[in-house]
């Protein structure tokens, strides 16, 4: 039995299973999920078809960009808790002066007033997942 916990200590402790690789692995799948739903949210033809097609892609861009935002944020030493945060304002800031300035010139982008409150509501999705999950593993239930 010795020789069974020294291999899962050792094996627990190795790169591949440090909370902050967890981490950057949880936030590509953010990424990544954020990415299909506004690749897909042209197919999507039910309830709130109009609200979907005109505001899911903010949403998914500005939850995507949350946790592309808290990739880098992973490498600076701060507690979590600021680390969010930061990560939040940050966030939101740029999907902000994103839409404000009309895609700075590299896409084209119409404005509408209520992309800046759906891109404020992508970034707290994102910040409320981030918050969530970080509890739970903190309780060790995830």
């Amino acid at each position: 039995m010795k020789i069974f916990r020294s291999i899962k200590t050792s094996f627990s402790q190795t790169p591949l299973h440090s909370d902050r690789f967890k981490m950057r692995i949880r936030y590509v799948g953010f990424i990544l999920l954020g990415a299909l739903v506004l690749m897909f949210k042209s197919h999507y033809s039910g309830p709130l078809i109009r609200l979907v097609h005109s505001y899911a892609g903010n949403i998914a861009v500005s939850f995507a960009f949350y946790f592309y935002i808290g990739l880098i944020m992973i490498f600076i030493p701060i507690k979590d808790k600021q680390r969010r945060l930061f990560t939040a304002v940050i966030a939101l800031t740029g999907v902000e002066l994103f839409e404000v300035f009309d895609g700075f010139g590299i896409m084209s982008n119409t404005y509408d007033s209520m992309d800046l409150l759906a891109n404020s509501f992508g970034v707290v999705i994102g910040f409320m997942t981030d918050t969530i999950l970080d509890l739970r593993r903190r309780n060790n239930l995830v």
